[in-house]
């Protein structure tokens, strides 16, 4: 019999904890704001499932320094020795990274490009309530803080957007368009070009924007708009990343946010913006770009880190 591990995947919005014993069971969500920090959220999780796990990974968005992490958007801790021993903190997306490697054939969804080559560089990036991006290379991860790099977009309307948030906040950060947050700010940007119905402005008074967006754009100019600047502004950025490692494993987009709104309808735009980066476009379109359909693969990486502290 397996052993039974503990995984966990905190977010701005979310936390999720599951035990895994040959495969995910006991997925338990709940809202991040709910508990003071994760030591407080493990202690409700393992009380309620009477488990008692042999190691523990969890996967946190913000950076992990020291076995300690602080949420980036929320006032929120994260600490390793609250965790069942052995155990360990990674960044959010250093999970996903891991996780995308395990997904099954029916996971992920193929937007252009060739299929991934198995076991070489792939990169992730992360779309939920904020945006990050990580590399793995041969069973290693590299990730960061690329949520806070400067948004720096070549087409006319998407720098347009970028000049109004900077004169809004200081600055235009790829977070600040291309997230759960940024969402806001691109459907407003868009509702100034473009009407925003009745309907979806009644849904904005109790859904988020991406849920807002994703359920009306086929209705509602604005939210199409919004759909549309979003879906290039993302494919623009993934393109960049695809650059600077030429990953012949694929671009993986993941989070909540990238699964709702990268529908069909959009795989064009978000592949002309991917590849609009000449002289490199012919190479860009043998980068594989995939979206994750799985909202568990964050869990599915800590898992496969979560086994190696006990081998």
């Amino acid at each position: 019999m397996p052993e039974t591990l503990l995984v966990g995947d905190v977010g701005g919005t979310w936390i999720r904890l599951a035990l895994v014993d040959g495969c995910l069971s006991e997925v338990w969500k709940q809202p991040t704001r709910a508990f003071k920090n994760l030591g407080q959220a493990v202690e409700a999780f393992l009380a309620q499932t009477g488990a008692a796990p042999a190691a523990a990974a969890v996967g946190v968005a913000g950076p992990v320094d020291n076995d300690v992490a602080r949420l980036t958007n929320l006032d929120w801790e994260a600490r390793a020795e609250d965790l069942p021993q052995p155990a360990v903190l990674i960044n959010d997306l250093a999970a996903a990274a891991h996780g995308v490697g395990v997904l099954g054939p029916g996971d992920a969804r193929r937007i252009s490009g060739p299929a991934p080559i198995e076991g070489t560089l792939r990169v992730v990036i992360g779309v939920g309530t904020g945006h990050g991006q990580a590399t793995w290379s041969r069973g290693g991860v590299l990730a960061g803080e690329a949520g806070h790099a400067g948004f720096a977009p070549e087409d006319p309307e998407l720098a347009e957007l970028a000049q109004t948030i900077r004169e809004q906040h200081g600055r235009a950060s790829v977070e600040s368009v291309i997230s759960g947050a940024g969402l806001d700010a691109v459907l407003r940007f868009a509702a100034g070009r473009a009407t925003l119905g009745p309907e979806a402005t009644e849904a904005l008074q109790s859904q988020p924007s991406a849920a807002v967006v994703a359920r009306f754009a086929g209705q509602d100019s604005a939210c199409a708009r919004a759909r549309s600047l979003f879906a290039c502004a993302l494919g623009g950025e993934a393109g960049n990343a695809a650059l600077r490692c030429l990953p012949a494993g694929g671009v993986w987009l993941v989070g909540g946010v990238a699964q709702s709104l990268l529908q069909p309808a959009v795989d064009a735009e978000v592949q002309a913006a991917f590849c609009a980066k000449p002289p490199m476009s012919e190479r860009l379109r043998e980068i594989p770009l995939l979206v994750v359909s799985d909202p568990h693969v964050a869990l599915h990486g800590a898992a496969v880190v979560a086994r190696m502290l006990l081998h």
